[in-house]
């Protein structure tokens, strides 16, 4: 029985040292799981945070892509006024340039009327140009007059607006009246 009880307690000393390794082990081992639980709270925690950073930047690449849109169609908008305004100011060039052809046509019409302003000053200045102006107008009158009546004599010819001419109208009446009576109704 001594060799049961010495095996026995050679046999628990062996147990109790396993199990203190064992409990060793397994404190070990809790305190690894609760470090590894800490860190998976810290890597949910961190990843919780990723999604609302990417919430953050899907909400924020939206408003950029809506403000590139809005932009993209100013763009556009500015392009088209601007390519308008081009248009409207090459033709308001070709209008200045026609308008500057028309004021040195004007400004050298000016001139010659000024200088012919300027021979009428001095000729009707003196007296003797005067009236030689005033011979030339009224000769130019009779001429106009004279060519006034030739074409108009041809034109008029016949009675020459007399009505009566030699004790007989001229004027045939045209107009015949008839008279005649209503028929009743049957």
């Amino acid at each position: 029985m001594a060799g049961v009880t010495v095996y026995s307690v050679f046999r628990y000393t062996i147990i109790l040292k396993e199990k203190s390794a064992l409990l060793n082990n397994l404190s070990v081992l809790n305190k690894e799981i609760a470090q590894k639980e800490i860190e998976k709270q810290n890597l949910l925690q961190e990843l919780d945070k990723e999604k609302e950073l990417l919430e953050e930047f899907k909400v924020k690449n939206s408003l950029l892509k809506e403000e590139l849109k809005a932009s993209k169609n100013k763009i556009s908008i500015l392009t088209t006024n601007l390519s308008w305004t081009q248009t409207a100011l090459a033709t308001l060039g070709q209008k200045i340039e026609t308008l500057k052809k028309e004021n040195e046509i004007l400004s050298l019409r000016l001139d010659v009327l000024t200088r012919e302003r300027d021979d009428l000053k001095m000729r009707l200045s003196s007296i003797a140009e005067l009236k030689k102006a005033i011979k030339e107008l009224k000769r130019q009158a009779r001429n106009g007059v004279r060519e006034i009546k030739k074409k108009t004599q041809g034109v008029l010819g016949g009675n020459q607006g007399f009505i009566i001419k030699d004790g007989k109208p001229t004027y045939r009446a045209r107009i015949k009246i008839e008279v005649s009576p209503a028929q009743a109704d049957r």
